[in-house]
């Protein structure tokens, strides 16, 4: 039995055992309760501040002919801070930690940001906060249910989660409307060096539940449009954005008792070196139980050019070219032991990647991660 199975089987095993006993709700709704610092009233200044954090480890193992790459990495590391105050307000400050390097340790700011809730309905968000563009950029890394985001959310895309901006949100009846303006100058660690333009996002949702009679039913449409500026895409330790100028996201979550789908189709049309972009992406799932799950995903990405789609997972330590055609079928299995807060996570990939100038980005091959997720 391979290494990172046998791994993710005895994590398991203690719900499977004949007589043992797991852990009950309650006693992890006690154990995560201790990350609240401060519960106040209404009429105090702080209504509630929580320690915040997660730390998601890889154990993989990728294999692309003759050329083999495994070990085990911290993936994300980040504690913080949320606070709730004047009744209105949310903070939120949140550092990175690079575990594998370890020197330096600190590695980003993951968030600092202020949110207004105006009204029920309406809120603004300044400062460094995810962009949520694309059906896996929406989503939390803590409640994906596959190991890690597709290479279409991250190549038609942001390259970075978080970006220094503003944000409105307003919900109306089904609708929800959201509108954002952020920096897409050279990255740092920080905010930016705000040395090129701006980037937006335009995005229009309607639930669709109640007309369908289904548990979910979410239509989404993202769009965005970036200046033109040689400092795009430009900065570390991950640039905030590719050089796009614009990009379409149109996405579909369905949900019914068990089973799961979530589709993306998604185009780019670069800029300089970076050619357009077109892809598709395809997520089924079916949850046994509330502890297990089992899911898909398809993810097609081509360029219109050579060289335009990146390698974005664990690929990128066997091959560093780019390619014209990447194509991932994904097989995943998931047990849950609190919910998103508590999760292994076992997937399984085949990836291929086409190179038609053959100038280093061809990649046929398999790999394996074993993963544990914890967020509080």
């Amino acid at each position: 039995m391979p290494k990172n199975l046998t791994i993710f089987l005895l994590a398991a095993a203690p719900p499977l055992t004949a007589g043992a006993a797991t852990p009950e709700p309650a006693a992890f709704d006690a154990l995560w309760n201790r990350a609240v610092l401060l519960k106040g009233a209404q009429d105090d200044f702080f209504q509630e501040l929580r320690f915040t954090g997660r730390s998601h480890l890889d154990w993989y193992s990728y294999r692309n002919d003759a050329r083999r790459a495994q070990g085990v990495s911290a993936r994300r590391t980040r504690t913080g801070l949320r606070a709730e105050f004047l009744r209105d307000f949310v903070a939120y400050v949140e550092v990175d930690y690079d575990l594998d390097a370890r020197e330096p340790l600190y590695s980003k700011i993951g968030n600092l940001n202020v949110q207004w809730n105006a009204t029920p309905d309406f809120f603004v968000t300044v400062g460094k906060q995810p962009s949520k563009f694309t059906l896996d950029g929406s989503t939390s890394a803590n409640q994906l249910l596959t190991i890690d985001r597709s290479a279409l959310a991250k190549n038609v895309g942001m390259s970075e989660e978080s970006q220094p901006g503003v944000t409105c949100d307003a919900q109306r009846g089904p609708w929800h409307l959201r509108g954002c303006v952020f920096s897409s100058g050279a990255a740092t660690p920080e905010f930016g060096r705000f040395n090129a333009g701006i980037l937006g996002i335009a995005s229009v949702g309607y639930d669709a539940a109640p007309a369908w009679k289904v548990d979910q039913a979410l239509l989404r449409a993202d769009f965005m449009l970036q200046s033109p500026d040689h400092e795009n895409a430009t900065g570390g330790p991950t640039a905030y954005s590719r050089n796009h100028e614009k990009a379409l996201s149109l996405s579909l979550q369905l949900r019914q008792g068990p089973w799961g789908l979530g589709v993306d189709v998604g185009y780019s049309e670069g800029r300089d070196a970076q050619p357009d972009l077109h892809g598709i992406q395809v997520m089924p799932s079916y949850a046994f139980s509330e502890a297990w799950q089992v899911v898909f995903r398809y993810t097609y990405v081509g360029s219109a050019a050579a060289n335009g789609v990146s390698f974005t997972g664990y690929e990128s330590k066997l091959t560093s070219g780019k390619g014209d055609r990447f194509d991932e079928f994904y097989f995943g299995l998931n047990r849950y032991f609190y919910g998103h807060k508590l999760k292994c996570q076992l997937g399984v990939e085949h990836t291929r990647m086409l190179d038609d100038p053959a100038d280093g980005g061809a990649y046929h091959g398999w790999g394996v991660v074993t993963a544990v997720r914890v967020s509080w």
